[in-house]
């Protein structure tokens, strides 16, 4: 007499089945969740004090020293080292601007979110509680109405992770942004001070150059008479030379015309 019973009850068993393995998801799925913003709360909790250290570091841009004994290619080098490290800055201030508006939209999200999933725990509270008994439908209700339970209590256990980690990293941000902002200055002052020493050390070349011209034409003017006649005329016999090598009708381009007349009676006789 059972079996007819047992029979009609089946199908309906079978969704009670497919249910739970739903609800037995869920609850796997918002574990997750719950434990990954938990996780990215210690993260972010851990990474701003690595910043804060960066940003004391930062904060102390007026103590940048140049070496004075640095190589112009030395200069030129951590000059566009640090500009190019300007140019990340300022584009990785950017786009922690955009991450805190993305986040701030999803923030205003989450109260409603965790209100809702509230609400669904306390009508499962107030719903009739599942069939007592021995039966296997009975004990698949009482399967499924303690995972719904499950599933509502760690829903809201990964949203109220989620706004902590939110705060976490909320902090971390602004954080990362004040980092981003004194790196941009920091590299700005040592741009500057790195072209201030490029010329520093341009000047200082031009200065030795002017000296060392200066000493040579006081060791010329000091020089007697008939030696500096000699340098002179010397000189001018380097220029009538030159000017008979180079002008127009000079040797050279008389000694470049008999080469070719000599290239050209070659190869008549060649013929």
């Amino acid at each position: 007499p059972d079996e007819p019973v047992a029979a009609e009850a089946s199908p309906e068993l079978a969704e009670i089945e497919r249910k739970t393995e739903e609800a037995r998801s869920r609850l796997e799925e918002w574990q997750a969740k719950a434990a990954e913003y938990l996780l990215a709360v210690q993260e972010a909790q851990a990474r701003t004090q690595a910043i804060d250290e960066d940003i004391a570091r930062l904060q102390q841009r007026d103590a940048i020293t140049i070496p004075r004994d640095a190589s112009a290619a030395d200069l030129d080098l951590q000059l566009r080292e640090a500009e190019h490290d300007l140019v990340a800055a300022r584009r990785e201030a950017t786009e922690l601007d955009a991450e805190v508006d993305r986040r701030a939209e999803r923030r205003k999200r989450i109260p409603e979110l965790l209100s809702i999933a509230k609400r669904r725990l306390k009508d499962l509270d107030n719903a009739a509680p599942p069939p007592s008994g021995e039966s296997r439908m009975a004990g698949a209700l009482r399967e499924l109405d303690a995972l719904k339970r499950r599933v509502g209590q760690v829903e809201i256990e990964a949203y109220q992770n989620e706004l902590g980690s939110y705060e976490a990293r909320g902090t971390m941000l602004s954080k990362q942004r004040d980092r981003a902002t004194l790196r941009i200055a920091y590299l700005v002052a040592l741009s500057g001070k790195l072209r201030d020493a490029k010329q520093e050390l341009e000047r200082r070349e031009v200065e030795r150059e002017n000296e060392a011209a200066r000493q040579l034409l006081e060791e010329l003017t000091a020089l007697p008479d008939g030696f500096r006649e000699t340098l002179q005329e010397l000189y001018e016999r380097n220029e009538a030379l030159a000017s008979v090598w180079t002008s127009e009708g000079g040797l050279h381009e008389q000694i470049e015309d008999v080469s070719q007349k000599l290239s050209r009676a070659e190869a008549k006789v060649a013929e």
